[in-house]
Formats: C-alpha cells, sequence, structure tokens
C-alpha cells in the first residue's frame, strides 16, 4: 500500500470524521480518543480541532516525522503494539488499500470507530490474502488476474461486513471510496444525515454516500 492519500476531497472527508466524532460523543464519551494511521501534516484533524477543540485527543503515526506524528515508522506495527482498547476511533486515510491495518484491528478486537478510505488505481490490484478471505484461492486468482481485481469496493465491503461491520457509510468519489465503519456503540447514534445524500466537489466528480 502507498502513503497517505493528499486531501483532495476535503469536505467529503470532513463529513465523514464530524459524522463520527459527534457519534462518539453524543453517546456521553467527554473526548474522542483518535489514533490517526496516516497523520501525514495533519490537515484533517487540525481542522476538525477548530470545531471540537479539547474533546478531540489525537495520537498519530506517520513514516515521516511530522509536527502530527506521536510516532515514527510502520503503523502496522504500532496497531500490533499499542492499546487500542484506549482510543475509540481510528483513522485510516490512506493511498490504496489498508487491508492488512483492518485485518490487524479485526484481530484485536477494537469495538470502536474506523474511518478510512479505499482506492484501487486504474491497474491496481486487490491484496491475494483478502481476496482468499472472500473465497478465492490465490492460485485462481493468479490464473485471471484482471478478473479477480475487477469491482474492488464490492469486494472490499464485502470484506468489512465478513469482518462484523453491520454500519457502514460510504462516499464514492470516482476510484476513491471514504468510509465509516460505526462502532457497535456508535451505530445506535446514527442517523440518516449520510444516507442518499449527493453534492459536487472539485472538478465535477460526483460524491455519492450511501450505506453499503
Amino acid at each position: 500500500m502507498e502513503q497517505k492519500t493528499d486531501n483532495d476531497h476535503l469536505p467529503t472527508k470532513l463529513a465523514l470524521r464530524m459524522f463520527a466524532v459527534d457519534a462518539i460523543l453524543s453517546r456521553g464519551e467527554s473526548t474522542v480518543r483518535l489514533l490517526d494511521c496516516f497523520a501525514g501534516s495533519g490537515v484533517l484533524w487540525r481542522l476538525m480541532r477548530r470545531e471540537y477543540g479539547k474533546r478531540i485527543s489525537l495520537v498519530g503515526i506517520d513514516k515521516a516525522w511530522k509536527s502530527s506524528a506521536r510516532y515514527l515508522g510502520d503503523n502496522r506495527r504500532y496497531l500490533r503494539l499499542l492499546p487500542l482498547d484506549e482510543y475509540n476511533l481510528i483513522d485510516l486515510d490512506a493511498y490504496g488499500v489498508p487491508y492488512e491495518q483492518m485485518d490487524i484491528i479485526s484481530r484485536r478486537h477494537f469495538k470502536g470507530t474506523v474511518v478510512g478510505t479505499f482506492i484501487q488505481c486504474a491497474y491496481g490490484g486487490l491484496p491475494f490474502a483478502m481476496l482468499n478471505e472472500l473465497g478465492y484461492p490465490r492460485r485462481m486468482v493468479e490464473r485471471v488476474t484482471k478478473l479477480f481485481y475487477r469491482g474492488g469496493w464490492r469486494k472490499w465491503s464485502a470484506y468489512l461486513r465478513l469482518l462484523g461491520h453491520e454500519e457502514v457509510h460510504v462516499y464514492h468519489c470516482a476510484n476513491k471510496h471514504y468510509f465509516l465503519c460505526l462502532g457497535k456503540q456508535d451505530m445506535a447514534q446514527s442517523d440518516s444525515r449520510l444516507t442518499g445524500m449527493v453534492s459536487r466537489q472539485g472538478n465535477g466528480d460526483v460524491v455519492h454516500a450511501d450505506h453499503l
């Protein structure tokens, strides 16, 4: 998976994160305890903090040393080592497919909310391990690779369901898909604000928001 995506659909990303933060706070949590796994320059959450102030407590991870990162290095390593129960929100704003991160989070039984980005480039593949979990053996995939790489988002959404995410919101922006997996405690706070919304961002790309 490549490095963090640019913030080219910033209003869309902010909308999902505001929805996540509101859901967490509305169930009585005094603070959103965030683990930002692709912290980058911290633009998104710096803007969020202008709105929510000290109600957002942020810990960032990035491969490059930047002002928003507390931990330097591979986020997969930290996801395996950090006490995830200290957080109620994990941000996976990746450029690519954050399969390994979601796999680690799931295996460690994280019960909070996850917000992230799924991007499949024109010639991009999908992780063999994920396809195998969905019932496509690697030998079969290698024989007709292009066939099994089609419909990347549909396969990713099937994988999220496999992990047990019963309620997921998503904005589709061409080949970029911004998703929000609500934690079980936060699902009760969700409403129809994201469902069925259609807006236009940037260069006229249509942005759809739907449940899976």
